[in-house]
């Protein structure tokens, strides 16, 4: 009996044993489909997220009638792009700063219609599409790349905008939603023209939908509403139109001015690039003999323009021989004769800057 005790005892010991055993067994299966759910579960989260951001991508199509007709469709504005997408250093620039980013999906898909109007050298253009741009080009007198018109559905441009070097996406973003808030003064304000009563309404109406806007946007797109503006108000349309016309020449002679230093500048490189080094290696004499012959053949610069090349050698002279008096009367000297040169302007902070590099250059 005892013996069986012990059989019965020692059985039931081995049944708890396998018990115990499918028990823990039961616990790593459950871990072990855990982790395996949970691997999975990641997966398809992160398989969703990475479908959720190719779908977060802008659609730009390429034929601006299918474009008009899509805005008018979805109650959007048109984001125009002139590009020239394989050559232009900035158009590249801000297609990877800018127009990729996250930010600016998302902040712009919902709210435009996206048009590329692109003027590649490698790529070749379908014929019509190439008709199209060029004549978009013409259409929206674009001068350079990138330039993008803001338009409202029917191709109306509201804005203008482009890209600057050292832009970020928030100084962008910033300028967008300016862009959008000109685009409501200007509905706001030709809305209430159509309700307005008197002509003297309308015009005060019109008037502030058309100031909303830049100078040169008004001046090439808008030439129906100031005529409407001037058969209801002739006084205040001449007013309006003598202000901006005075904007916009001296937004143009400022822009030439602009443009005319950049060539001045690049016929001068040969010299200065001869000059620079004997001024590093203090050849002042042989710097202005460099000058002089650069005075009297290039008859094309400006004198103000080689007066200050002199002035920049005889300066550098005067800093290296720790002459403060020198500089001084340099700079006075070349006021006089400039009267209207940003130094003359500017001459005593011009001769407090030399004065200071003298200094550095006593305290190394």
């Amino acid at each position: 009996m005892a013996l069986n005790g012990v059989f019965v005892v020692n059985k039931y010991h081995d049944l708890l044993n396998i018990g115990i055993a499918l028990f823990c067994f039961r616990n790593v299966i459950i871990m072990i489909m855990r982790k395996i759910f949970y691997g999975f579960t990641l997966f398809f989260v992160a398989f969703g997220m990475t479908v959720a951001s190719a779908a977060e991508k802008i659609e730009w199509l390429t034929n601006f009638q299918e474009a008009k007709a899509k805005a008018v469709a979805e109650k959007k504005d048109i984001f125009l792009e002139f590009t020239g997408s394989d050559w232009c250093h900035w158009c590249i620039v801000m297609k990877k700063e800018i127009l990729d980013k996250e930010e600016f999906v998302l902040a712009a898909k919902d709210k435009f219609v996206f048009v590329e109007i692109d003027f590649p050298e490698k790529k070749k253009l379908a014929p019509e599409i190439q008709k199209q741009n060029d004549l978009l080009e013409k259409e929206y007198q674009i001068d350079g790349y990138p330039t993008i018109i803001h338009c409202d559905a029917t191709g109306k441009p509201y804005a203008t905008s482009g890209y600057d070097e050292g832009d970020t996406i928030e100084k962008y973003l910033k300028q967008l939603g300016e862009m959008t808030d000109v685009k409501k003064q200007r509905d706001e304000a030709f809305s209430s023209v159509e309700k307005a009563k008197s002509n003297e309404e309308k015009a005060e109406f019109m008037l502030a939908g058309l100031m909303a806007m830049d100078d040169f946007i008004v001046e090439t797109y808008y030439s129906a509403e100031l005529e409407k503006l001037a058969s209801w108000n002739q006084q205040r349309a001449n007013e309006y139109v003598s202000a901006r016309k005075d904007a916009i020449a001296k937004r143009i002679a400022d822009k030439f001015a602009e443009e005319e230093e950049e060539r001045l500048h690049k016929l001068s490189e040969p010299f200065l690039q001869k000059v620079e080094p004997l001024i590093q290696a203090k050849k002042f004499d042989d710097a202005v003999a460099e000058w002089k012959t650069f005075n009297e053949a290039s008859k094309e610069i400006p004198d103000q323009m080689k007066k200050f090349f002199l002035l920049d050698i005889q300066i550098k002279q005067a800093i290296a021989n720790s002459d403060t008096e020198t500089i001084r009367s340099l700079c006075d000297a070349y006021a006089s004769s400039y009267p209207d040169s940003f130094l003359a302007k500017n001459l005593e902070a011009v001769k407090a800057s030399y004065i200071k590099d003298l200094q550095k250059k006593n305290s190394k």
